[in-house]
């Protein structure tokens, strides 16, 4: 069942299939696949994505690939923190709707 070359892995991000002659190969895995966010980031900024560099989806929707929603981080630790704090303030959104208040 041929998808375009896409797949979704078990933690929600996609992959996307690339051919050996591809620009950006040189970030795919053995088999060939490249998460489809960092994929469209290196085609936004013209190269392949250095290993230390990290793209963060700003609605922290996995498979929300959009250009506008993904932003170049070159920190991890960074990442790791932005991350934890948009799930820490999606939870109290979620404790206030509960309690009937709106947001």
């Amino acid at each position: 069942m041929w998808k375009g070359g896409l797949i979704q892995t078990g933690n929600g991000y996609m992959q996307r299939l690339l051919k050996r002659g591809d620009k950006y190969y040189d970030m795919a895995t053995k088999t060939g696949y490249v998460l489809e966010h960092r994929y469209v980031v290196a085609k936004r900024l013209g190269r392949p994505l250095k290993k230390y560099e990290v793209v963060h989806h700003l609605n922290g929707i996995k498979d929300d690939n959009r250009n506008k929603n993904l932003e170049l981080l070159v920190n991890k630790t960074k990442h790791l923190w932005i991350t934890r704090m948009q799930t820490r303030i999606r939870e109290l959104e979620n404790q206030v709707i509960k309690m009937g208040g709106a947001i």
